[in-house]
């Protein structure tokens, strides 16, 4: 019986999201019809934004399949911001099979736009650069913004925040909620989460670190085991 209703629900899930599908095509379309090409190509990276969001078969993805899902949401982001967002994708094509945890670095990329760029937008570009290297069985993730940055003494909270385990971590939060002492550029959640999978995932050994310079850049800095994707497959390169 639970079974029974289990299918049910992947069923149930399924017709839902076949509708949402084939309703933005048929909005795609109308937008099209009448020549609203902006709003045509929104749809379709917003139509390949769910799709991405809502099929999970497994924990990890290419970091190709990562890489344009960022695409997909940083063209959504340059409507709201009038094509002020400049995202640079400086990775070697054989790195793209690298495989990385399914959404962990889209949430970077939307930090950096929310607590980085967004105030300079209205005068000038705001640039996010990614860029991979290996160092010997470490694969290094860069996440560069050209942003409002932050202090040392900001950098340096943050960096704590996202390694504190999850009582310490609550209680914290609990201070900010109290008007206690808080980090300017937010409380982290995100950055934590993201820090926390990777931990869980491939060992303490990986994670995410934090460097900035105020009133000129915020880097996010990703190590993660330099794994490849061959066939389904993840191999020691």
């Amino acid at each position: 019986m639970v079974s029974k209703e289990a299918e049910l629900r992947a069923l149930r899930t399924q017709i839902d999201s076949h509708f949402l599908y084939n309703t933005l095509e048929n909005i795609k379309m109308l937008a099209e019809i009448e020549g609203q090409l902006e709003i045509s190509d929104a749809l379709t990276s917003l139509g390949k934004m769910m799709r991405y969001n809502m099929k999970w078969a497994s924990e990890y993805v290419t970091l190709r399949e990562e890489i344009d899902h960022i695409k997909n949401y940083t063209s959504l982001m340059n409507i709201r911001f009038d094509n002020k967002i400049k995202l640079i994708i400086n990775i070697d094509s054989y790195l793209l099979e690298q495989e990385v945890l399914k959404l962990s670095i889209q949430p970077i990329i939307e930090n950096s736009i929310s607590h980085g760029i967004k105030d300079k937008l209205d005068k000038e570009l705001g640039i996010i650069e990614i860029k991979a290297s290996i160092d010997g069985n470490t694969m290094i993730i860069e996440i560069t913004d050209n942003g409002k940055g932050m202090s040392p003494e900001e950098v340096e909270k943050l960096n704590y925040k996202i390694n504190l385990e999850d009582e310490e971590f609550n209680k914290n939060l609990l201070n900010k909620y109290e008007g206690q002492e808080t980090v300017k550029r937010g409380n982290g959640i995100g950055l934590r989460i993201v820090n926390q999978r990777i931990k869980l995932y491939y060992g303490d050994d990986y994670g995410l670190q934090i460097s900035s310079k105020k009133g000129e850049y915020t880097k996010v800095i990703l190590k993660l085991p330099y794994l490849i994707v061959n066939g389904g497959i993840s191999k020691y390169a």
